[in-house]
């Protein structure tokens, strides 16, 4: 099963969407505590979002991304269902 069928979304639909947009807010917020942590992957549960509004629970290995000076510059996520 791929995020297309996950969430219900057509290929097209998804283009130029953020992960973000796919994720509840309290996912957010784990994600974005994730970024503030030096540690270099872990892995959290976090809450998709469907086309239709329901949400799924997922697990996600979230690797934090940083540039030469340590700075963050993103998340690489690998999700799959629970």
């Amino acid at each position: 099963e791929n995020i297309v069928d996950l969430l219900g979304y057509r290929r097209d639909e998804l283009v130029g969407k953020t992960f973000r947009e796919c994720m509840s807010e309290d996912s957010i917020k784990k994600v974005k505590e994730l970024s503030k942590r030096k540690t270099k992957r872990e892995k959290v549960e976090i809450k998709l979002l469907t086309k239709d509004g329901r949400e799924i629970r997922c697990f996600a290995s979230a690797s934090v991304v940083r540039n030469r000076k340590g700075e963050f510059t993103g998340v690489v996520v690998a999700i799959w269902k629970k």
